[in-house]
């Protein structure tokens, strides 16, 4: 545990209330936080741990896009939790936001109702919760919230493809991205005959996201940076990117290299180091590379003329 404050801590047995704010010990050095038992619990009890806890964001604003990058061990920072990717859970998230900002997480939107909440700052505020996610590693869990937010959407593939954006930027790049990501997706299933087993599949583009992109599962991060390099471009470089798709210039032949690589390399990833995860992170190489080694598979596969 990093950066967050338990205010209250219940433990229950078989639902009934057991003990209430029982001992609570911290190692910062190690981050872990112990919670002492008075009696041993026999092994075939049913104990809850319920915490109420606290934390923060790293940087406060009035605009912003809050993002989360759990790997390699910083889950801890967002909940309390065993934060080892052989050490799965299930998760059932709620987000209390303002009205006007957009939530989302590993699964859709299950319902949406106004609560009372002073995070609204002078704004009406709502309760989010999404579906349940299955057993899955705390690095894989995800969470953004934003607001100034433009949406693009694919039905291509079985599943629903999505990439969300600032509306500040130029949507050209990011719909070659919604087009990539579809294409990759079927590429995957029917080169394994392995169904991908998410209802949706976002991307998000994040402001100097700091690791480049995050390969959570259903939804995905990648920093604006890979492929809205526009920005900041001289004009006359500028004009080189609008026939985005023919590939004409070593600019443009850079941007999307950059594009392509990092969408595939997400969908690689997914399959070969979120499906398949390690006990423990010193066998990450493994999976990580064949990830790397795969996304360039497919996409010699996919643009063979390239």
């Amino acid at each position: 545990m990093r950066d967050l404050d338990i205010e209250r801590s219940v433990i229950v047995e078989d639902g009934k209330k057991l003990v209430s704010n029982p001992p609570l010990t911290y190692n910062k050095q190690a981050q872990i936080a112990t919670v002492s038992f008075s009696r041993t619990i026999p092994a075939d009890s049913s104990i809850q741990l319920q915490l109420t806890f606290e934390g923060r964001l790293n940087d406060q604003s009035e605009k912003f896009i809050a993002s989360t990058q759990m790997q390699p061990t910083d889950a801890r920072r967002a909940f309390p939790c065993f934060d080892k990717p052989g050490l799965k859970a299930i998760f059932i998230i709620t987000f209390i936001a303002r009205e006007d900002q957009i939530c989302l997480s590993n699964r859709e939107v299950a319902s949406v109702g106004f609560v009372d909440s002073d995070c609204g700052k002078g704004y009406r505020t709502k309760a989010a919760t999404f579906h349940r996610i299955p057993l899955m590693s705390t690095y894989l869990v995800a969470f953004i919230v934003g607001q100034d937010l433009r949406l693009i959407e694919s039905h291509d593939f079985r599943v629903p493809v999505r990439v969300y954006t600032g509306t500040d930027r130029d949507l050209r790049l990011a719909n070659y991205a919604l087009k990539l990501a579809t294409k990759t997706m079927k590429f995957y299933e029917q080169r394994y005959d392995f169904r991908f087993p998410m209802p949706k599949l976002d991307l998000f583009a994040v402001p100097n996201f700091q690791t480049g992109a995050m390969e959570t599962e259903a939804l995905r991060n990648l920093t604006s940076r890979r492929y809205y390099m526009t920005r900041n471009l001289k004009m006359g470089q500028r004009r080189n990117l609008l026939p985005v798709l023919s590939r004409t210039s070593y600019l443009t032949n850079r941007v999307l290299v950059h594009l392509e690589m990092t969408v595939d390399r997400l969908t690689s990833t997914h399959r070969f180091s979120c499906l398949i995860t390690t006990d423990i992170w010193d066998g990450t190489c493994l999976n990580e590379g064949f990830a790397t080694w795969m996304s360039i598979y497919a996409l010699n596969s996919l643009y063979s003329e390239w």
